[in-house]
């Protein structure tokens, strides 16, 4: 999805249980109500909203910036990953923003969310359709 530098999409319902899904979203993106399955990239901001339950894999790379924005309980069932490759000088002609020559500070409310490490096997189910392998780890 292309929601353009100024738009947002908004994410609801995507995939089962059975069929794990690949989203991939050009700028800005809204996970709200509904249920989600797979791998979830967002390359601008993303901001979580409502009652929503994500099972699989969030990536946030570009602007690296993660906001619970309204009352509601998010469930995420797998791994959070963000990362600020972008600077926030976004316009019509650079709608990503300009790559960073080093990573920046990343910005993360998970208040109202709960993240639930549900296993190795509903993560392997995420994993099939865009394999990765963790190379390193930093808690917060």
């Amino acid at each position: 999805m292309n929601p353009g530098w100024t738009g947002s999409s908004l994410v609801g319902n995507i995939g089962s249980g059975q069929d794990y899904r690949v989203v991939a979203i050009n700028g800005d993106c809204e996970l709200s109500f509904g249920t989600g399955y797979g791998l979830l990239l967002v390359r601008g901001h993303l901001k979580l909203s409502g009652n929503f339950h994500w099972n699989g894999l969030i990536l946030v790379i570009g602007q690296g910036e993660i906001e619970w924005s309204q009352p509601g309980h998010g469930e995420i069932f797998g791994n959070v990953f963000v990362a600020r490759t972008r600077a926030d000088d976004r316009s019509a002609s650079n709608p990503l923003g300009t790559i960073l020559q080093q990573r920046g500070p990343v910005s993360v409310n998970f208040s109202g969310v709960d993240i639930v490490n549900p296993g190795a096997a509903i993560l392997g189910l995420a994993n099939q359709k865009f394999p990765f392998v963790p190379i390193s780890i930093r808690e917060f």
